[in-house]
């Protein structure tokens, strides 16, 4: 029995780092006023978005593979 496994290249989710930093940026700035703290803020946040939508990608793909066999 082969896995389900959908192997996509890094190019797919180029997309992901401006898209992310965004919506940080965005959400940073009407919460903060000092320019240093919005790109602090945004930073931090820019981080979070990614690595929580890989996470996110990750645990839908085992569970889908758990699921489906």
């Amino acid at each position: 029995m082969q896995p389900i496994v959908g192997v996509v290249s890094a190019g797919e989710f180029v997309w992901l780092v401006p898209l992310c930093c965004a919506i940080a940026l965005v959400s940073a700035s009407s919460h903060r006023d000092d320019i240093k703290e919005i790109v602090r803020h945004a930073a931090r946040g820019a981080v979070i978005l990614i690595v929580g939508l890989l996470a996110f990608m990750v645990t839908i793909s085992f569970v889908f593979e758990w699921a489906l066999p």
